[in-house]
Parts: structure tokens; C-alpha cells; sequence
């Protein structure tokens, strides 16, 4: 039976790489392919589809548990998070503008930290929590250190 997945929130590749090792080891699933881009999971399996799902949701999540797998129908293409991103960063983007024609330097400052952390507070809560788990120079804290 061939499954098709999706992992939103799949955003590191070197996870991405773990993931579809895992994958290809399990006993009951075969020809397994991650396309990191559109972050679908195709693979064939002999056994029943909600098991394998189960057992691909448990080493997806043991390895990035930030990630949600969807079944490939039952997802609305992230449309919504699409839009949520671009009111996000047009917010930020109005918040960075306003820091540069404010006079007061404390001001300024404080328009440009919330502009950042508005774009970037996914990458900073996870290298955050990475930090926590002991992860301490993944490319999200690197990410975060660089900006």
C-alpha cells in the first residue's frame, strides 16, 4: 500500500536526513522518499495504514517533535500559515521602518527588538528549547546568534 505523508514544520535538512534513515530501517516499510521541500513522505508499506503512520509519527516526533505528520489528503497546504507569516513579517516590516524614523535611541531599540522577535521567534524559541534539551549548537542557535 503506498501512504503519503506531510511534516509541517520541517525546517532542518540534517533532521530530515535522520528521519528518512529511520524510515528505511523499520521492518514493514519500504521504498520510503522524503522530498524536503514540499516535506512529503511517500513509502510503501505491508502493514496497515494506521500502524505505520503511528509508527512513522513516533520517529519523526523522537527526532524533531516540533514537526505535526498529517495524512496527505487531509491537509489544507498551509494556506493559512502562509498568510499568518506574511501579516507577521508586513507587521515587523512596519515596526523596523517606524525604529528608523524614531528620534529616541531607547525607542528605536525596542521598535527593532520586537520587529525581530516577530520574525524570528520560532527560531529562537527552538534553539531555546533545543538549548534546554542539551542541543546546544544546532543551526536554530546558530541562526539566532548570526542574526
Amino acid at each position: 500500500m503506498k501512504i503519503i505523508l506531510t511534516l509541517n514544520g520541517l525546517d532542518c535538512a540534517n533532521c530530515a536526513n535522520k528521519i528518512i534513515e529511520q524510515i528505511q530501517n523499520t521492518p514493514g516499510i519500504k521504498k520510503a522518499q522524503l522530498n524536503f521541500v514540499t516535506k512529503q513522505l511517500k513509502y510503501e508499506t505491508d502493514i496497515d495504514k494506521k500502524t505505520s503512520i503511528n509508527i512513522i509519527t513516533d520517529i519523526v516526533t523522537s527526532i524533531e517533535n516540533d514537526v505535526k505528520v498529517q495524512e496527505f489528503s487531509s491537509v489544507n497546504h498551509g494556506h493559512e500559515e502562509e498568510k499568518n507569516d506574511i501579516l507577521r513579517i508586513i507587521f515587523a516590516l512596519i515596526l523596523f521602518v517606524a525604529s528608523l524614523l524614531i528620534q529616541n535611541k531607547y525607542m528605536s531599540f525596542y521598535a527593532v527588538a520586537a520587529s525581530y522577535i516577530i520574525v524570528g521567534y520560532d527560531v529562537v524559541f527552538k534553539a531555546f528549547k533545543n538549548i534546554l534539551k542539551g542541543k546546544a549548537l544546532d543551526e536554530s542557535f546558530l541562526m539566532t546568534i548570526a542574526t
